[in-house]
């Protein structure tokens, strides 16, 4: 994993990145109680099966097709479409397109340091076996597993057709 600083054009600080594993984040700006990120998932990759104990989560999709679960729900969402959740709710976004998939991600709460994740699950072997990840899953070399993408045919939404959300 790389950790960078890059210089933001437009205001003229620090912009904290991030490789993983799944893609890259960037974060554009952060407050005491929020944080707003850049995040790209790369084709057919899929982040963490997790949770957050300190913050709950919204997010807007900018570019691509991702199929989420939040705690019991999975569906796909669109660009232009978004996505709530809950702090303490089991969450996963992964990318189904053979493009990137790019979304913005707001973060509120009273903590949101990278260290309040909860892996649950996750495809490159960084979920926590008897409580912690075992040393042999600590480098920065993952296999990279593929997600497939959802059958063809009519997707839903929420539970109704992308007609439903088209003005």
């Amino acid at each position: 994993m790389a950790n960078s600083l890059e210089l933001s054009e437009q205001s003229g600080t620090a912009a904290a990145s991030d490789e993983r594993p799944w893609g890259r984040f960037t974060v554009l700006e952060e407050g005491s109680s929020y944080k707003l990120k850049r995040i790209e998932v790369d084709a057919c990759r899929r982040l963490s099966y997790q949770l957050h104990h300190h913050r709950s989560e919204h997010w807007f999709v900018v570019q691509g097709t991702a199929r989420v679960t939040v705690g019991a729900r999975e569906f796909t969402v669109h660009a232009g479409q978004s996505v709530d959740v809950p702090c303490r709710v089991a969450h996963r976004i992964g990318n189904v397109g053979d493009n990137q998939l790019v979304f913005i991600e707001v973060q509120l709460g009273d903590y949101l340091g990278e260290d309040d994740i909860v892996r649950l699950e996750d495809d490159f072997g960084r979920a926590p076996v008897g409580g912690q990840t075992p040393p042999s899953k600590q480098s920065t070399q993952y296999p990279l597993p593929a997600l497939e993408p959802p059958p063809t045919g009519a997707r839903k939404v929420f539970g109704r057709s992308r007609r439903a959300y088209r003005g």
